[in-house]
């Protein structure tokens, strides 16, 4: 598969980011906009076991923001049903 040349610079910025990850936020950003996406973002195994935690694009703020403004349609499943038993 070609890649674009805007995906290839894209692909690039991260390389550098893995050296100075100061980039990392503008590299995603960049590699964002050459995929069409809104945002993306990097989710190591075990964030604790990494320096910088998650790496999030410019836009993936504003995705979580939204994300956790509409919450409400979660709901949970184990509490309900083991409240019954937990009141006694």
């Amino acid at each position: 598969m070609e890649l674009s040349p805007k995906t290839s610079r894209a692909l690039d910025a991260c390389y550098d980011a893995v050296i100075m990850p100061s980039r990392w936020t503008a590299a995603l950003d960049e590699l964002a906009h050459s995929l069409g996406a809104q945002g993306c973002l990097i989710v190591p195994h075990e964030i604790n076991d990494r320096e910088y935690g998650v790496v999030w694009s410019t836009e993936c703020w504003k995705v979580q923001d939204v994300y956790l403004r509409n919450r409400d349609w979660i709901k949970p499943t184990i509490e309900p049903r083991a409240d019954p038993y937990v009141r006694r």
